[in-house]
């Protein structure tokens, strides 16, 4: 008796692979015994370097003569035609069953990737029979977890921060998430785990890493998670580090400001080094007792972290304040002598003005309402608005003000009718740094005394200035008065010994404007 054979089919299948599911075309009329019966790709879009799993089902029809034996199934792809997986002696199928075989294959780059599956049978006679089912497949790289890590200026020996975004761009959250940062350099705690993160959001895990060496290194992140639809994914990103040679600098800086009746004194520490300032505390001692300490954040480079002392005005004497950290895996400290030292500030105070016609005379005092010197300090006339310099007494150079004193000054400008003030420019020197600003000295049209008892100009009838009031230090105001002493109408009507009284005070007056102005000529 002889058996019919099997005969051989070529079996042609294209597998569209979408989110919805797998469509399959079949070609060929007749339906043999044993048939490719489906090959499923899971993950239907799967991602470079991610595990695909490809599951085969063969079907033994009813109307076969008896069992195969599915000896081979393999994978090949149309790039390389080299395969990809082989499984062997997968089993027996008796007629009416069939046999799902999975194998799990990967690629390595982005694309549409052919396939082939083949599926090799031997029958009750020993004859083989080869089957083929083509397969497409898209990979692209999945929207779902994007990676990003962002560092500071990093130093060897020093511990620099690292920051890894993982960021989720997938319609659904993603759970289970797990990073993992390695790379050249010690890596604290480099595993770390988040429950989900949403659709949208993102989550920042913060490492300390701590370089060895000087030199260009590598740090790389990985993340495992899992999509809604319970499909697990790894992505990796690397970056590049420059490690430099650590250098430590640091500064204090200490302001002081009042409040209700009490100071306040911040202390500030800036990093202007490569390194990381870590286990920073700042110390307030005076007179080699400690008054304070506080506490300070890690100070970043290029960044500032400070602490607040109150009631720093009732200390006697210098307050010292010390800034202990660690750097570049050594102990390193920073001091500063407070008593919140005030710049020098130059300001003008007591201003006479004398005016004759468009001439204007301004005499007074050059302050200094800081607390430490200042140099230089040079003033002049402003020529703007209405106002010009004359050329032989438009500047006056001061010279050096210690810190609360003050210096006389005179200078001479030229006005115009319009001119409401005079603009003085004031340039000096304090703690290195040369300081210009403008201060403007008011006129008035008619004759008035400033408060604190300084006489602004004025014009009497025949056009010439005067002063009034009891502050003015010009010649009293009276008719036919024109800068004088004393006006000759106040003396016409006094017999001669009310003539010798008021001549005494008046020398006696002049006598003492001689010694105020003898102070610093």
């Amino acid at each position: 008796m002889t058996r019919s054979r099997v005969p051989t089919l070529l079996v042609t299948v294209v597998v569209l692979l979408s989110c919805s599911g797998v469509a399959v075309t079949t070609a060929g009329a007749a339906q043999p015994s044993v048939q490719i019966s489906s090959v499923t790709v899971t993950p239907s879009d799967p991602a470079p370097g991610e595990s695909v799993t490809v599951e085969t089902t063969i079907s033994n029809l009813e109307g076969s003569n008896g069992a195969i034996d599915i000896t081979d199934i393999y994978v090949r792809t149309s790039e390389t035609a080299k395969e990809q997986e082989r499984v062997e002696n997968v089993g027996t199928i008796s007629p009416g069953n069939s046999l799902t075989v999975p194998m799990s294959i990967t690629f390595s780059d982005t694309g549409n990737k052919k396939l082939t599956v083949y599926v090799v049978v031997q029958d009750e006679d020993g004859e083989y029979q080869t089957y083929e089912y083509p397969v497409s497949v898209t990979v692209e790289k999945p929207n779902e977890a994007l990676l990003s890590l962002s560092t500071t200026t990093a130093a060897a020996d020093s511990q620099t921060p690292v920051n890894v975004t993982v960021a989720n761009g997938y319609t659904g959250k993603i759970s289970g998430v797990q990073l993992n940062l390695t790379g050249s350099g010690t890596v604290e705690s480099p595993e770390r785990i988040k429950g989900s993160i949403a659709s949208g959001s993102e989550h920042t895990f913060q490492y300390d890493v701590t370089f060895d060496e000087v030199g260009t290194r590598t740090l790389t992140a990985e993340v495992t998670y899992t999509n809604d639809e319970g499909m697990t994914r790894t992505v990796t990103k690397s970056i590049d580090v420059n490690v430099e040679e650590p250098v430590v600098k640091a500064d204090l800086a200490a302001s002081s400001s009042s409040s209700d009746g009490s100071s306040v004194t911040t202390v500030e520490l800036t990093n202007f080094g490569n390194t990381l300032l870590s286990d920073v505390q700042i110390t307030a001692t005076a007179d080699g007792e400690v008054i304070a300490r506080k506490k300070v954040a890690d100070v970043e480079p290029d960044a500032s972290s400070s602490a607040t002392f109150d009631d720093t005005d009732s200390v006697a004497g210098t307050i010292t304040y010390t800034a202990t950290y660690t750097a570049a895996g050594s102990d390193h400290s920073t001091t500063i002598n407070d008593r919140s030292e005030v710049p020098g500030e130059i300001y003008l105070t007591g201003v006479d003005i004398t005016q004759t016609g468009t001439t204007v005379t301004l005499q007074g005092d050059a302050a200094n309402i800081g607390s430490t010197d200042t140099k230089s300090v040079l003033l002049s006339v402003n020529t703007t608005g209405g106002v010009s310099s004359t050329a032989s007494s438009g500047e006056y150079f001061v010279g050096a003000i210690e810190g609360s004193e003050f210096a006389t000054f005179e200078l001479t400008a030229r006005t115009q009718q319009e001119a409401s003030s005079i603009p003085i420019d004031i340039t000096y020197i304090v703690n290195g740094k040369r300081v210009t600003k403008t201060q403007r000295v008011a006129l008035e049209s008619t004759n008035s005394t400033a408060p604190g008892g300084v006489a602004q100009a004025g014009a009497d009838g025949n056009g010439q200035a005067s002063a009034s009031g009891p502050g003015g230090r010009g010649g009293f105001e009276g008719p036919g008065n024109s800068g004088g002493i004393l006006p000759t109408g106040l003396l016409s009507g006094l017999p001669l010994t009310e003539i010798g009284i008021v001549l005494l005070l008046a020398i006696i007056g002049a006598i003492g404007y001689a010694t105020y102005r003898w102070r610093n000529p």
